[in-house]
């Protein structure tokens, strides 16, 4: 199984097989997520997987998002469950392309990078097709997000 280590704290890739958790429990990995729908193909069921993911003294987090999708109410959800989560975390679904969406999201938006930085770190993983379906929606979170902190800077400032 193919993974792509983000930071020291997450790496993406696909559905892993019960050796591929193994392995990524001799790796050090403390936890896995999971973002596939019930009953979306992968080598392991959401079900088996999380049994095995636990049985394996990991944590298992599932979050069920469509694919081809970019809901901000699941991103929202997921931002906070993994920052929750012992790292390091693998975070997956069927083919990593959900995965690497939401963590590189995630990761962009914890270190204050830019919209354009986000996008840029998601162009440079030739595996994610029809990004541009994804560009708007993505500046749009990554603008919400920040509207906080851009508010809490007037204040302090």
């Amino acid at each position: 199984m193919t993974t792509i280590d983000l930071d020291k704290g997450f790496s993406v890739g696909p559905s892993p097989r019960l050796e591929d958790l193994k392995a990524l429990r001799m790796r050090g990995f403390a936890a896995v997520v999971d973002l596939r729908i019930p009953g979306e193909l992968g080598a392991l069921s959401v079900e088996h997987e999380k049994e095995a993911v636990e049985s394996l003294g990991m944590t298992s987090f599932h979050l069920a998002v469509p694919a081809r999708t970019l809901p901000s109410t699941l991103l929202d959800q997921f931002r906070r469950e993994v920052g929750l989560l012992p790292k390091p975390v693998y975070v997956h679904c069927t083919k990593g392309r959900r995965a690497a969406l939401f963590t590189i999201i995630h990761l962009g938006i914890e270190v204050d990078d830019a919209e354009e930085q986000i996008l840029n770190r998601l162009r440079s993983l030739e595996f994610i097709e029809d990004l541009e379906v994804y560009e708007e929606p993505i500046r749009i979170y990554v603008r919400r997000a920040e509207e906080p902190y851009d508010h809490l800077k007037e204040v302090i400032w």
